[in-house]
């Protein structure tokens, strides 16, 4: 490195120093600074070893609770933001134990008891343990709960901490000690595991969600702040997972490209087993687009535990509001995610009012009967926020020793109205389940009518709802008693809390028109909707998931070259598609030094912009400095030709190239049944025309004879329709829809001859007593003779039978005159 390079390099430092200084007060950032960096790097810094039990543990049915199951204790670390922390313990200490780990426990009694932030605090039920500590991140670093036997065997699991603060890792040791806890830690190989709390969240029943970070510090090489990463392919990172945490599905996302921790409760959380609250940015802004690619790999790859696609609830997100900035402008991290559940309470970030209350009343409305307690995390001088965290990142629990596990899918809005409404409820208990209640009401107002429910196995209660009108709401909850006497409901806050769902007159089916069984006439989605994508097990953007074939598959490959220059580690770079989705980007870790690579990739048919960015912000342009050469980068496609290539070494901060992929599919018809087939085509676009059946109109009438017909692609001429009918085409007035002549005919082609169509009487016709005159003798000799069939002498209109035609032409011209 030039002499130079070093001076920008000890500037730049010295502005980190100084900016730092100015947070000190508050402790450290939830990220990590460079002056921790070149502190570990100096002090040879290793992981803190031979913590709690290193082997995985020997229980059957290891469970991880979720975050809204009951819990013991919520656990806080008493290193700056001490505004925040009061109030988290003062809402809490109804819920349950509030557990502070403090360097100088009698301080912190005495800021607790002070008039301050909302007055003293019952100590009744804290306890303050005396624990070293280096930051406040108690989500991080702390343990977490897990049970073996499903509901039995209380124990918890802590991870290496992804940071250089030793006493931070340490520190859950000294919760579990306080409990009486076994804690198994993750530290020793071949289970050595870095992973940490604000980038996990677990559905209480193996499934669990997280950033690719778990995999970009699990890969071995060096951390660059001393110690190596822990080296676990992504399978043995889910095995390590699976035998100490009962995680069996570990989905992991996209790390997104404005949050500079890839923590996901920093825009994700999980309200139950099938809801999750995502944070909604403007469109196009910060990491809104990779959110949402995230969410739609979620939506389209994985389902809840009952196998049904997840409910997602969106939270708008603040721009900061001291100057109206997100993230992608250098505001801060706003989020309403990142809340916890503590038993009936929810603790909330909050930020400024109008978007508080849009959030609260988002959290009142998909948690009723939850206490929603707004703590503000951008107060002046607690902006928590500003460090990268709210109150999820700054609590931990502790799951109750002997939990009544009660989990059951909701029931969904329904358009029934005649059959009663089934629940099935899995409740588990280690002393046994002894009974159980399905709780309901159509009224908000109206007391609860119990329904007992039936022990139907493996755990399993089921009870019905009886069926209710159209515009119905019902209001219910499941409660569960086990044989030790222990009751718990679900939802927990219950009866105060509930579930509901409405009973609508609409059709359920699939509304997506992208999907595979999409629905036309469908008003309200039902997620039922199958998922469209390339089939072709060929094409490069192949989806085993795709149920049916959306004309997307594609096999162009693409090629990135890549040579970098003495300073690799500073090249970054990603492909972004025409709505900002990051579609490919580097690969995790640092570009090793003069050296060539190559990533090579499928690209769909759209518009990209490719963007390299140097953290330097002289592009690759290491001639310039001590370095013997430049780097350079070139994309090109399958057939070895050039879209674009680095114009100059120095590109600053960064550089962006548009480019486009055209379809290489063939639209058109592919059926060869079709009249338009065309043999070229390899993707059918639904322009199939099929042979039309025409008919001989030979009076020119409008309607073909039934009897004269042809099938073909191309129209026969002037005397041919496709619309039939005609009964006797010969006669311009004998079709369809054809007024009655009077003649006796059936003009209209119906079968039957109409009184308006039977021969025009004369009124001596209906003279039947020869007496000059129509009157009531007649009609009796008409009605004497009524039914009657062939050479009847009351068959005033002619068509061989005495009926109702008969009489109705008798009384039109009764008392009219033969003469």
């Amino acid at each position: 490195m030039s002499y130079q390079r070093f001076l920008i390099v000890l500037a730049g430092l010295f502005i980190s120093i100084s900016s730092f200084s100015q947070i000190e007060d508050q402790g450290l950032p939830k990220g990590l600074t460079q002056e921790e960096k070149d502190a570990a790097r100096l002090n040879n810094y290793q992981f803190p070893s031979d913590r709690g039990i290193e082997t995985p543990p020997s229980f059957n049915n290891i469970r991880t609770a979720a975050e809204w199951e009951e819990i013991q204790a919520l656990t806080i670390a008493w290193q700056g933001y001490t505004g925040i922390l009061k109030q988290i313990v003062a809402a809490s200490v109804n819920e349950c134990e509030v557990i502070v780990l403090s360097e100088d426990p009698a301080a912190t009694e005495t800021f607790l008891l002070n008039n301050n932030w909302g007055g003293p605090v019952d100590l009744t039920n804290v306890s303050i343990i005396q624990t070293a500590l280096n930051s406040i991140w108690m989500r991080d670093y702390g343990a977490n709960t897990v049970y073996g036997n499903e509901v039995d065997d209380l124990f918890l699991v802590d991870w290496i901490y992804n940071r250089p603060r030793p006493d931070d890792d340490l520190s859950p040791e000294a919760v579990a000690n306080y409990l009486g806890l076994n804690i198994y830690s993750t530290t020793a190989a071949p289970n050595d595991l870095m992973n940490t709390g604000g980038n996990y969240m677990s559905d209480g029943f193996g499934k669990a969600f997280c950033s690719e970070l778990v995999i970009e510090e699990n890969q071995g090489g060096n951390t660059g702040w001393g110690p190596q990463y822990p080296n676990q392919t992504e399978a043995q990172i889910d095995g390590i997972m699976s035998s100490f945490m009962g995680i069996d599905e570990y989905i992991k996302m996209t790390m997104l490209p404005f949050d500079g921790i890839h923590h996901i409760d920093m825009h994700m959380k999980l309200l139950n087993e099938e809801t999750i609250l995502v944070s909604e940015y403007p469109e196009g802004v910060a990491d809104g687009p990779q959110i949402e690619a995230n969410l739609q790999y979620v939506l389209n790859n994985f389902t809840t535990k009952w196998g049904t696609p997840f409910k997602v609830v969106r939270v708008p997100v603040p721009p900061q509001e001291s100057n109206g900035l997100y993230p992608d402008q250098n505001g801060w991290y706003c989020t309403y995610t990142n809340s916890v559940f503590v038993n009936n309470t929810v603790l909330l970030p909050t930020y400024y009012e109008a978007y508080d209350t849009i959030a609260i009343r988002i959290y009142e409305e998909n948690l009723p009967g939850y206490n929603i307690v707004p703590i503000d995390c951008d107060d002046a001088g607690q902006a928590i926020i500003s460090a990268s965290g709210a109150i999820h990142c700054i609590t931990q629990s502790v799951g109750v020793e002997d939990p009544l596990l009660i989990s059951y899918e909701q029931l969904p809005n329904t358009n029934i109205d005649n059959q009663d409404y089934s629940l099935q409820a899995y409740i588990n208990h280690r002393s046994g389940i002894a009974s159980a209640n399905l709780y309901y009401k159509t009224a908000i107002n109206d007391p609860y009518t119990a329904v007992a429910m039936s022990n139907i196995g493996n755990n399993n209660w089921q009870a019905s709802i009886p069926a209710q009108a159209f515009g119905t709401r019902v209001y219910y909850y499941v409660e569960g008693n086990a044989n030790s006497g222990k009751s718990l409901n679900r939802p927990m806050p219950a009866p105060q809390g509930y579930y509901s769902f409405d009973i609508i007159n609409e059709v359920f089916a699939c509304t997506d028109v992208n999907a595979c069984n999409y629905d036309p006439l469908a008003t309200i989605d039902d997620g039922s909707c199958e998922l469209a994508g390339c089939t072709d097990e060929t094409a490069c953007n192949f989806n085993p998931n795709a149920l049916c074939d959306d004309g997307s598959c594609t096999t162009q490959t693409f090629t990135l070259t890549l040579s970098t220059d003495c300073w690799g580690e500073e090249v970054t770079w990603s492909i972004a598609d025409d709505q900002g989705n990051i579609v490919a980007t580097d690969p995790p870790g640092d570009y090793a030094d003069q050296t060539t690579f190559t990533e090579s990739f499928c690209l769909s048919p759209n518009c990209y912009t490719f963007t390299i960015l140097d953290s330097y912000g002289d592009g690759m342009n290491g001639s310039a400095f001590t370095c013997a050469i430049d780097g350079d980068y070139s994309f090109s496609d399958d057939q070895g030709n050039l879209i674009f290539q680095m114009e100059q070494a120095n590109y600053g901060t960064g550089t962006s190239h548009n480019f486009c992929v055209e379809s290489s599919e063939i639209l058109g018809c592919t059926d060869n049944t079709a009249c338009n087939f065309d043999a070229t085509a390899t993707t059918d676009d639904n322009s199939c025309t099929y042979p039309q059946l025409y008919f001989f109109d030979g009076d020119g009438d409008g309607f073909g004879d039934d009897e004269i017909s042809l099938t073909t692609c191309v129209n026969p001429g002037n005397d041919w329709i496709a619309i039939n009918g005609d009964c006797d085409d010969t006669r311009f007035d004998v079709n369809p829809l054809a007024l009655g002549t009077g003649e006796g005919i059936d003009n209209n082609c119906n079968g039957n001859i109409e009184p308006e169509e039977a021969l025009d009487p004369t009124p001596c016709f209906a003279d039947l007593n020869n007496d000059g005159i129509i009157t009531a003798p007649d009609l009796l000799i008409l009605l004497g003779d009524f039914g009657c069939m062939m050479n009847c002498s009351a068959d005033i209109t002619g068509d061989a039978v005495v009926n109702s035609a008969d009489v109705l032409a008798l009384l039109a011209m009764f008392g009219n005159n033969c003469d």
